[in-house]
């Protein structure tokens, strides 16, 4: 693997790491006001959906 590739390949994780940063705090109020929660083992309301965040967001852009 050349150089120039490794450090794409670098450059494009580090970017889908920021968007999904970026956008996770946004997407998951959203679930929240959608109702899209169910109670976890402390009774705590919690986002259901929310890891598909990590498969979406990155395609985005």
């Amino acid at each position: 693997m050349s150089l120039y590739s490794l450090l794409m390949h670098c450059a494009l994780a580090l970017a889908s790491f920021f968007s999904v940063r970026l956008m996770l705090p946004k997407v998951l109020a959203l679930l929240d006001r959608s109702g899209l929660t169910r109670p976890n083992f402390r009774g705590d309301q919690i986002p259901t959906a929310a890891g598909v965040i990590i498969l979406v967001v990155p395609f985005f852009w």
